[in-house]
Order: C-alpha cells, then structure tokens, then sequence
C-alpha cells in the first residue's frame, strides 16, 4: 500500500516541477495520445492497445485534476488554447517536495533555521514550522531547526513568500561534536 502511495507521490512531483513560473500550454504539461482505430501495434492486439492508452490518458487527466483540487494549478482558455501554471500555493509544494532531493552539505556543516514569528500572525508560524518538519528538518529547541541539506536559499524563498523574514534567520555553519 504504501509503495502504491509513494509512487502517486512522485507522480505529483514530477507534475509540479515540469511547470516553470509563467502560463504553459496544456499539450506541453498534458501529452494526450490517442490510438487511432487504424493504428497498427505490432504484436498487440489493437483494443488493447488503445485501453492502455486511455488507461495512461486516465492517469494524466486524474493527476492534473488531483492539482487543481488542491489549488497548486489554474488553468485559464484562451485562442492558443488551454493555458496552465503554478499557483502560489503549488509553487510551495513544489519546494517543498524538492528539498529532499537537494544534495548533502560537506562535513559536519547544517543549515540552521530560528524563528520568532509573533502570535499575531500565527497561521503563518504554524505554516512555516509545517514546511520545515515536512521538508526534512529536525527539531532541536523550540522555534530552532536544523537539516544537513544545502537547502538555505530554497528556505530563504519561502520566508520571502510567506512574508515572515523579520521574525525568521537562516545559517549555514560548521557543527562541533
């Protein structure tokens, strides 16, 4: 079960990182293939082939349909066509899922993220410290996370776009043991 998890996960992944940050066409994110009645697949018998195909077709349009529910994709028509991109919050995700795909900091070297986000704006902490727990840090004191990643300026674009980076500090250092 949870391979079967994991792989619609990775799935979604790679579905948000195709997506840069301007409008993309839906035929360059969404590769509809269509077997035509007359298509010859050697070997294979032809309904079968074309099940697969709408099988495939089925999977793409459920994934893109499983993005714009959870409002990480908006798509906008227009004369060229169907047009898709990132949201604000898909943007998030996407960093959020390719932080654990960034590469080892050399050493003993951590990043180390502190914070003191006021109670004022605590939707945003509670957040914030969501990002850093589903993205791989480990929690040393309260308000105070720590990763072995080289992840840093991927963070400090986060804070930017939560808008918390009065409250929030980011370094990189060596870690005596």
């Amino acid at each position: 079960m949870f391979e079967r998890l994991k792989k619609k996960s990775l799935a979604v992944t790679k579905a948000l990182k195709q997506f840069q940050e301007d409008w993309l066409p839906l035929d360059e994110a969404y590769w509809p293939t269509y077997a035509g009645s007359r298509r010859w697949y050697p070997g294979i018998r032809e309904e079968e082939a074309r099940q697969r195909v709408r099988k495939a077709q089925k999977k793409e349009r459920d994934r893109f349909a499983y993005l714009k529910r959870k409002k990480w994709i908006e798509m906008k028509r227009t004369a060229e066509g169907l047009l898709v991109r990132l949201t604000d919050q898909g943007r998030m995700e996407r960093l959020r899922r390719t932080l654990h795909e960034k590469p080892l900091l050399k050493g003993s070297r951590v990043c180390l993220v502190m914070f003191d986000v006021p109670e004022s704006v605590r939707h945003s902490r509670d957040a914030f410290r969501h990002f850093l727990k589903t993205a791989g840090f480990t929690l040393v004191q309260r308000s105070v996370w720590m990763s072995n990643r080289d992840v840093a300026s991927d963070v400090m674009q986060f804070i930017r776009q939560a808008k918390i980076v009065d409250w929030v500090s980011v370094f990189v250092g060596e870690m005596e043991t």
